[in-house]
């Protein structure tokens, strides 16, 4: 995997996003979302990590996008968080 970049419609995806943030939008939209942001986020996460990794040994690049790894869920609800 190799990461060229964000598309310019992810780019445009997370400004629509930002007028709509609800539910109701998004859910017929995250296949959009997965396909122009999540996978090319995971990309960049493994090509950084590749690059890291030498310098910084205990780095640990996590691919898994279910919100354990490197990337957080989409849905994370701050409202629920204590910090």
């Amino acid at each position: 995997m190799a990461f060229s970049g964000f598309p310019a419609a992810g780019l445009q995806f997370l400004a629509d996003l930002a007028e709509n943030n609800d539910k109701e939008w998004f859910t017929p939209r995250k296949e959009q979302y997965v396909s122009q942001l999540q996978e090319p986020a995971i990309a960049f996460i493994h090509d950084l990590g590749e690059r890291l990794r030498p310098v910084f040994t205990r780095l640990q690049a996590d691919l898994r996008a279910n919100g354990s790894g490197s990337l957080m869920r989409i849905y994370r609800d701050v409202r629920f968080s204590q910090d």
